[in-house]
C-alpha cells in the first residue's frame, strides 16, 4: 500500500508542473488518476456498471449503454461532469457527497480542451453544439412574443485598421429589429432602430464573406476565411453570443454557405466548386454536389427546408432536394457569374442575381422563370426580399434599388462613391442597411417625400477609447444635465410666482365678478319686488276702480229700480182704478143683465126682450170678462210693485256693499303706493352699487389678463427648459447607458481572465488535493485496522469459547460418524452372510429345476428366490455405497476438527499477538495524523491564491450584473 501510494504521489506532484506551463490536460496524466481513485470499483476494468468503462481512454469516449458521457468542448453538456458535481442524477460516487471541486474542474478542463488521450494527442471536434437546436417544424411567419434579442454578446475583441475593410455581407435579422454585417476579422450586429452596437463576434478564419441568419433567428452563421489558405464556418447563438459550432476545414475561404430553417444542416462551397453539406449538431460531412463547374458563389435553403439553391461563377444555377441532395431544377438564364440568391418568405420564388445585371424569378412549381430585368448596370451583386415580397439589390452602378413584388423599380438611393455589395432589409422592412468597397455603412430609411440616411460604423473603436469617448460624453451631459436642472428649478419658480400672481388676479377677478352678480342679484331681487309691488298697486288701483265702478253701477242701479218702482206703483195705482171703475161698470151691467133677463123671463115671448136680455148678458159677460183681465193686470203691477221694491232693495244693499267695500281698497291703494315707492328707492340704490360693483370689473379683467400672459410667458419658458431639461436627461441617460456597456464589457473580460486564471489555480491545487484525500485514505485504513485490532484483542476469550465450542462440536460430529461407520460395516457383515446363503439356495433350486422340467412350482419358486436374490444383491449394493458415504462423512468430520482445532491454535497466537500489533498500529495512526495535517496544510496552501482569486471574482459579479442591467441587456439594448 505505501509503494502505491508513494507512485501516486508522485504522478500527482507531475501534473502542477504541467498545467502551470500551459500543458493540455490529458486522460493519461490528469483524469484517469481521479477516475481510478473515485470510479473504477463500478466502472474499471474488472466491472462496468450500465455497461460503462472508464479504465481506458476509447472505453470512456465510447460511453455505456445510456451513450456516450463526454461531449468534447462542451463540459455543459458533458454527462460526466454532471453526475460528478451532483447536478445530473444519478449522482456519482453514489451515496456519497461529490468530490472535490479542484478534481472536477480538471475534468471540466480537460473536456474543454478537446478531450486529448495524451499530450500529444489531436483535440477532439465538439460531438454536438453547446446549445439545443431543435426547431420542430421550419417557422414560415413571424412568431409570438417578444423578438428574440442579444442579451450578452462579447463587445471587448473589437479589431480596429487604419481603414475600414469593405461591407462584403449583411445579414437583416427575419423577426427582431437587428442586424449582422461583415467587419475585418469580426461580425458587428448592430439594432437597427437605435443603431446601437450590441455585439461584436470575432471571426478568427480571416474575413467574412457571407452571413446568414436561421429561419428562427436563433442561430447566426458566418462564412468566410484567408484566400487559398483556409476556410470554415462559424455558428452562434443570437442571444448569449456563445459559438454553437465550426463546420467545414477548408482549403480556401468559404464564399457561400446557409443554415436550414430546422438546424440540421450548414451547407457551404468555395473556390473547390463543390457544395458540401454538414450535419450541423456533429459536424459530419452528409453528401457532396459536384455538378458545379466553377466556383461556389452562392447557397441558399429554401424557408421550408425542402430545398438547396446553388450558384456558381459560370451562370450556373441548381436547385436541389435538401435532405439527400439529389437534382430538382436546373435554371438555365444567367450568362456570367451570379453573385447571390434569395427565398421569398414563402419559398415558392427564388430570386438570382449576377454580374450580368439581371434580376431574375424562379417559381418553385414548374422551375420556370416568371421575371427577368436589368437591375444594375455593370453588374448586380446583392439580392434580399423583405417580408412583404419586395426585393432590394445592389450593384456595380454604386445605386441600391428597391423593387417591388413584380420587378418595378420604387425607389433607389443616391450612388455610393464605389460598387454597392450588400443590402438588406430589417425586420420590418422600414430600414435598408447597404454597405460598399470603402467601407461605408449605411441605413436607408425610405419616406413619402425624402429618404433619411444614418452612416454606421463597420470599423469601430476599441473598447477603451469606446469607453473614454462615452466616459467624456457621459460626464459633458451630466453638467449638462445639472445645468438644465438648475434652469428648471428657476423656471419653475418663475412660474410658481407667475402662477401666484395669476392666481390673485383670477381671485380678485373672481371677486369683482362675484361682487358683480351679488349686486346684481340684490337689484334683480329689488326690481322683482318693485315688479311686485307696482304689480300690487296696479292691482289695488284695478281694484279701487272696480270698486268704484260697481258702487256707481249700483247707484245707478238704485236709482234706475227707483224710477221703475215709482212707475210700478203707478202702473199698480191705475190699474187699481181701471180694476174698480171696470169692477162698478161690471155690477152696472149684470144689474142691466139681471133686470132684462127678468124682464125677459116676465115676457118670453117678447123678442125684443128677449134680445135685450141676450145682449145685456152678453154685455155683463164681457165686462166681467174685462174686470178678470184687469184683476190680472192689477195683481201683475202689483207684483211688478213688488219685484221692483225688492230691485230697489238689493240695489241699495249692493250699493251699500260697494260702498263699505270701497274704503279698505282704497286704503290698500294708498299703501301699496307708499311701499312701492320705498322699494323704488332701494331698487335705484342697488343699481348705483351695481354701477359701482361694474366698474371694478374692468381693472381686475386687465390685471387678470396680463397676469395670464405672464404666466403663459413663464410656462413656455418652463416648457422650453423642460425639453432642455428632458433632451439632457435622455442624453446623459444615453451616455450612462452606454458607458455602463463599455464598462460591463471591459469587466467582461476582467472576469473572463479572472475565470481563466482560477481554473489554471484550481488545476494546480489538484495534486494537493490528491495528497490530502491519499492521506485522509490511508489514515482512515490504519485507523480501521487499529479498530479491528482492538476490537478483536477484546473478543479474544469469546471468539476462543466460541472456537473450542467449534472444536468440541467436531469431534462429537467425529465420534458419531465412527459409530455410525462401525454400525453400517457390522449390518454389511451380515448382508454379506445372508447374500452368501441366499445364492446357496438359488443354486440349489436351479439344479432341483433342471432335473424337474416342466415342474412348475419349482420354476417359480426358483423365480422367486432369484428376485429375492436381486432385491438382496440391490440392497447390498446400496448399502456398500452407502458405507462408502459414511466414511467421506467420517474424513470430513475428522478434517473439520482438525481445521478446528488449528484455528483455535491460531486464534490463540493472534490473541497473543494482538498487543503488539495494537501499539504498533497506534504508533502508525499517530505518523499518518501527522502525514494527514501536513498534507492538510499544503492543501490549504494552494487553495490559498484561488480562493483569494475566487473572492475577487464573486466581488466582482454583482457589479457586473448591475452594469448588465444600467446598460439595458435585459432587452438586448435600447
Amino acid at each position: 500500500m505505501k509503494t502505491h501510494a508513494t507512485l501516486l504521489a508522485a504522478a500527482l506532484f507531475c501534473a502542477p508542473a504541467a498545467l502551470a506551463d500551459d500543458a493540455p490536460v490529458t486522460y493519461i496524466d490528469h483524469v484517469r488518476p481521479i477516475l481510478q481513485q473515485h470510479c473504477f470499483t463500478c466502472h474499471g476494468p474488472d466491472k462496468q456498471s450500465g455497461g460503462l468503462n472508464l479504465s481506458n481512454y476509447a472505453a470512456l469516449m465510447g460511453g455505456g449503454s445510456a451513450g456516450e458521457i463526454v461531449a468534447p468542448q462542451d463540459p455543459a453538456g458533458s454527462s460526466l461532469v454532471g453526475v460528478m458535481d451532483h447536478t445530473r442524477t444519478p449522482t456519482m460516487p453514489p451515496n456519497q457527497p461529490a468530490i472535490d471541486a479542484a478534481k472536477i474542474e480538471v475534468v471540466r478542463q480537460w473536456i474543454a480542451q478537446g478531450c486529448r488521450e495524451t499530450a500529444d494527442s489531436a483535440v477532439r471536434a465538439p460531438s454536438r453544439p453547446a446549445v439545443d437546436l431543435s426547431v420542430g417544424a421550419p417557422t414560415m411567419g413571424r412568431p409570438e412574443g417578444p423578438p428574440l434579442m442579444p442579451r450578452d454578446m462579447p463587445l471587448g475583441t473589437i479589431v480596429q485598421t487604419p481603414r475600414p475593410g469593405a461591407v462584403t455581407a449583411i445579414a437583416g435579422h427575419p423577426w427582431s429589429p437587428i442586424v449582422a454585417v461583415a467587419g475585418q476579422r469580426q461580425v458587428l450586429v448592430y439594432h437597427t432602430d437605435t443603431l446601437e452596437l450590441l455585439g461584436v463576434l470575432p471571426f478568427e478564419l480571416g474575413q467574412p464573406e457571407v452571413l446568414r441568419f436561421s429561419g428562427t433567428g436563433r442561430l447566426l452563421l458566418a462564412g468566410g476565411g484567408v484566400g487559398g489558405q483556409s476556410g470554415g464556418v462559424i455558428v452562434w447563438d443570437v442571444e448569449s453570443g456563445n459559438e454553437v459550432a465550426r463546420v467545414g476545414e477548408e482549403t480556401d475561404a468559404v464564399l457561400a454557405a446557409d443554415i436550414d430553417p430546422m438546424h440540421r444542416f450548414v451547407a457551404l462551397g468555395g473556390p473547390a466548386k463543390v457544395v458540401k453539406v454538414f450535419d450541423l449538431a456533429t459536424g459530419e460531412l452528409l453528401y457532396r454536389i459536384e455538378k458545379h463547374t466553377e466556383w461556389i458563389t452562392a447557397v441558399a435553403f429554401s424557408p421550408d427546408g425542402i430545398l438547396l439553391a446553388t450558384a456558381d461563377r459560370n451562370g450556373g444555377l441548381h436547385v436541389w432536394e435538401a435532405e439527400t441532395g439529389a437534382p430538382f431544377y436546373t435554371l438555365d438564364g444567367h450568362d456570367g457569374r451570379i453573385t447571390q440568391v434569395a427565398w421569398r418568405y414563402d419559398g415558392n420564388v427564388l430570386a438570382s442575381v449576377g454580374e450580368d445585371g439581371q434580376a431574375r424569378l424562379w417559381e418553385m412549381t414548374r422551375g420556370t422563370q416568371v421575371k427577368v430585368w436589368g437591375a444594375h448596370g455593370g453588374g448586380t451583386q446583392s439580392v434580399a426580399f423583405a417580408e412583404d415580397g419586395r426585393l432590394v439589390t445592389t450593384g456595380r452602378d454604386r445605386r441600391v434599388k428597391v423593387w417591388d413584388a413584380n420587378g418595378n423599380l420604387s425607389r433607389e438611393i443616391a450612388p455610393f462613391s464605389d460598387v454597392a455589395l450588400a443590402a438588406a432589409f430589417d425586420t420590418h422592412g422600414r430600414h435598408i442597411l447597404a454597405g460598399d468597397l470603402t467601407g461605408r455603412l449605411l441605413r436607408w430609411t425610405p419616406v413619402e417625400d425624402a429618404d433619411e440616411q444614418v452612416d454606421l460604423d463597420v470599423n469601430p473603436a476599441p473598447l477603451a477609447q469606446q469607453l473614454a469617448a462615452w466616459s467624456g460624453r457621459e460626464s459633458a451631459a451630466r453638467e449638462a444635465y445639472s445645468q438644465a436642472q438648475a434652469q428648471h428649478a428657476g423656471s419653475a419658480e418663475a412660474v410658481a410666482v407667475a402662477q401666484s400672481s395669476l392666481q390673485e388676479a383670477d381671485r380678485q377677478l373672481a371677486a369683482a365678478q362675484q361682487e358683480v352678480d351679488r349686486r346684481r342679484q340684490a337689484m334683480e331681487q329689488a326690481s322683482a319686488i318693485v315688479a311686485q309691488q307696482a304689480q300690487q298697486r296696479d292691482t289695488a288701483r284695478g281694484q279701487v276702480s272696480e270698486m268704484t265702478a260697481r258702487q256707481e253701477q249700483a247707484q245707478q242701479s238704485v236709482n234706475a229700480l227707483a224710477g221703475q218702482m215709482r212707475q210700478a206703483e203707478q202702473e199698480h195705482a191705475a190699474s187699481v182704478a181701471q180694476r174698480d171703475a171696470l169692477a162698478q161698470e161690471a155690477e152696472q151691467a149684470r144689474a142691466a143683465a139681471e133686470a132684462a133677463r127678468q124682464a125677459a123671463e116676465q115676457s118670453p115671448d117678447d123678442a125684443a126682450l128677449q134680445e135685450q136680455a141676450q145682449q145685456a148678458g152678453q154685455v155683463a159677460e164681457e165686462k166681467s170678462r174685462q174686470l178678470a183681465e184687469q184683476e190680472q193686470r192689477v195683481q201683475s203691477a202689483a207684483a211688478q210693485v213688488e219685484q221692483s221694491a225688492q230691485q230697489h232693495g238689493a240695489a241699495e244693499a249692493a250699493l251699500r256693499e260697494a260702498s263699505a267695500a270701497l274704503d279698505p281698497v282704497r286704503q290698500q291703494l294708498e299703501a301699496a303706493e307708499q311701499e312701492l315707492a320705498s322699494v323704488t328707492g332701494m331698487r335705484d340704490q342697488a343699481q348705483q352699487a351695481l354701477a359701482q360693483a361694474e366698474q371694478q370689473v374692468p381693472p381686475a379683467t386687465q390685471r387678470q389678463a396680463e397676469a395670464t400672459q405672464q404666466a403663459a410667458s413663464a410656462q413656455a419658458t418652463h416648457a422650453e427648459r423642460e425639453q432642455a431639461r428632458v433632451a439632457a436627461e435622455r442624453e446623459h441617460a444615453l451616455a450612462a447607458r452606454r458607458v455602463a456597456k463599455w464598462r460591463a464589457a471591459e469587466l467582461r473580460l476582467e472576469l473572463d481572465a479572472l475565470r481563466e486564471e482560477l481554473a489554471q489555480l484550481r488545476a494546480a491545487e489538484h495534486p494537493a488535493v490528491l495528497v490530502d484525500e491519499e492521506a485522509a485514505l490511508a489514515l482512515e485504513g490504519v485507523r480501521s485496522q487499529l479498530a479491528e485490532a482492538e476490537e478483536a484483542l477484546a473478543t479474544g476469550p469469546q471468539r476462543v469459547e466460541r472456537q473450542q465450542v467449534r472444536v468440541a462440536e467436531a469431534q462429537q460430529q467425529v465420534e458419531d460418524a465412527a459409530a455410525e461407520l462401525a454400525r453400517r460395516q457390522q449390518a454389511a457383515t451380515q448382508r454379506a452372510e445372508m447374500l452368501a446363503s441366499h445364492r446357496q439356495a438359488v443354486e440349489a433350486l436351479a439344479q432341483q429345476a433342471e432335473q424337474a422340467q416342466g415342474d412348475e412350482l419349482v420354476a417359480q419358486a426358483l423365480e422367486q428366490a432369484r428376485a429375492a436374490l436381486a432385491t438382496l444383491e440391490q440392497a447390498s449394493s446400496n448399502a456398500s455405497s452407502s458405507m462408502e458415504d459414511m466414511t467421506f462423512d467420517l474424513e470430513d468430520a475428522q478434517f473439520e476438527h482438525e481445521s478446528a482445532v488449528a484455528a483455535l491454535d491460531r486464534l490463540h497466537e493472534e490473541i497473543a499477538g494482538l498487543p503488539t500489533a495494537i501499539e504498533a498500529l497506534r504508533a502508525e495512526v499517530a505518523l499518518h495524523e501527522q502525514a494527514k495535517q501536513q498534507a492538510a496544510q499544503q492543501l490549504a496552501e494552494a487553495r490559498a491564491p484561488g480562493d483569494a482569486l475566487e473572492a475577487r471574482l464573486n466581488e466582482q459579479l454583482p457589479r457586473y450584473v448591475e452594469l448588465r442591467a444600467a446598460a439595458g441587456f435585459e432587452v438586448g439594448g435600447e
